[in-house]
């Protein structure tokens, strides 16, 4: 089954948070910056095209597609810190 607009803007947002947070709060990458870039350009394109779902979609106020990453943990959702200390964790 293919994906919504909405449950695609949803998976890119919620990765790419997750990516960021490992990047500028325990300075490590998940995934090369080629493979982070090209989803970041993907939920970019599709805020774009679709800005009234994006903006209803959660985390729009942290949203990569038009702000800026952050170093302090508690800018973040800990639903999402979470997630990423639990990649790393079984990452490494």
């Amino acid at each position: 089954m293919e994906e919504t607009i909405e449950q695609q803007i949803r998976r890119l947002r919620r990765s790419c948070i997750v990516m960021r947070i490992a990047h500028y709060c325990y300075n490590t990458n998940l995934i090369t910056d080629y493979k982070y870039d090209k989803r970041e350009r993907e939920l970019k394109r599709l805020c774009n095209e679709y800005p009234d779902v994006a903006t209803k979609v959660e985390y729009w106020d942290i949203c990569p597609s038009h702000c800026v990453g952050s170093s302090n943990m508690n800018d973040y959702p800990i639903n999402l810190v979470r997630i990423a200390q639990e990649i790393m964790t079984n990452k490494g």
